[in-house]
């Protein structure tokens, strides 16, 4: 869109003077997207940090995890050019399935997707929980092998007495497969994907590799040492260890008004862990944020913090789609624990 970058700048600066009234401990980490942002208009950063990522995830996930390719001879600050992945967002692909399985059932597929929607929304219907999420991921995976199936057709699964669980089973080992590849990126690697919202995942018609990963405009590199102490932090949330959590995070520089570590713990568990309603209270996403900037002000706060917050609950969101309830901690714990084993640090 010609011009987008300048609109781009005005929006974001009229974005930081709101902020700077309205929520001024939010104005550096406006200053951290506005940086992060920019970069989407750099196709050449972009290139080069898309082939970054995909080298690390091409490493323990071969194809099963599809980036796409890039064309350095073909692309420029203003043009990338890539390989086409062949496919539909995530989201349409599995509303689509509901709807061929709603249909075939003689029920109103838009009529399902609502309910079940509303159903999510009001508390009617309870997310699964991520126990139950991956022990169901691990029942598909041995069906799989069982079935001496290497490349999953899916469409001809789907046309199986077996469709619904199926179903719920892809659905769920789909989002383990995006939380464990976010955990790699964060802490074995160090170089993120800070934006994965459910337009940039792709469910392939390529079965043999399923999901396909796209834009890397938003890509962060983290330090050893950030990660080291992000690591301790999540292994302490996995713990459920309040006074640890609330003493790395002081250790990291996060600063808040009044120095409540019950507020605190549960604003770092909303972001990085879960959103149950031990941790909201019950409250929507706004109203739990504002409960707690109202309770004790944030004053400060590590920007890559920021960003890895936001990487995690955009994942548990997507799962939340499909009725799945996610505990980042629980997947991102094995791997914090591996970084921390791997530089020798006993935690």
């Amino acid at each position: 869109m010609p011009g987008a970058e300048h609109l781009f700048r005005v929006d974001i600066k009229t974005l930081k003077l709101f902020t700077s009234f309205a929520f001024p401990w939010a104005v550096d980490h406006m200053s951290e997207l506005e940086a992060m942002f920019e970069s989407e208009f750099d196709y050449a950063l972009e290139r080069e940090n898309m082939e970054r990522v995909r080298a690390n995830v091409e490493q323990r996930w071969g194809k099963r995890v599809a980036i796409p390719k890039t064309y350095p001879e073909l692309c420029s600050r203003r043009v990338l050019c890539m390989e086409y992945l062949e496919g539909e967002k995530l989201v349409d692909g599995m509303l689509r399935r509901i709807r061929a399985l709603a249909a075939k059932a003689g029920r109103d597929p838009d009529e399902v997707i609502a309910n079940h929607l509303d159903s999510l929304r009001t508390g009617k219907l309870m997310p699964r929980s991520a126990y139950v999420a991956r022990w169901r991921a691990r029942a598909w995976q041995v069906w799989q092998r069982l079935q001496g199936i290497e490349d999953v057709n899916i469409p001809r699964l789907m046309e199986t007495a077996y469709a619904a669980l199926l179903e719920t089973a892809l659905k769920q080992d789909l989002a383990a497969r995006l939380m464990t590849i976010h955990a790699e990126q964060v802490f074995s690697d160090g170089l993120f994907n800070a934006d994965p919202h459910p337009g940039n995942v792709l469910l392939l018609k390529d079965t043999s590799r399923l999901v396909g990963l796209i834009d890397f405009g938003q890509v962060k590199e983290l330090s050893i040492d950030f990660r080291i102490q992000l690591a301790k932090l999540m292994v302490a949330l996995a713990r459920r260890d309040q006074e640890e959590v609330i003493r790395v995070d002081k250790e990291m520089g996060s600063r808040t008004r009044h120095s409540k570590p019950d507020v605190r713990y549960k604003v770092l568990t909303f972001w990085l862990d879960r959103d149950t309603d031990d941790v909201t209270g019950g409250r929507s996403f706004h109203d739990f944020l504002a409960w707690a900037e109202a309770e004790d002000p944030l004053l400060d706060m590590p920007q890559e913090l920021h960003l890895v917050m936001r990487c995690s609950c955009m994942i548990r969101n997507l799962a939340l789609t499909f009725g799945i309830r996610l505990s980042t901690a629980e997947y991102w714990r094995p791997v914090a624990q591996a970084l921390l084993q791997k530089h020798g640090v006993a935690y």
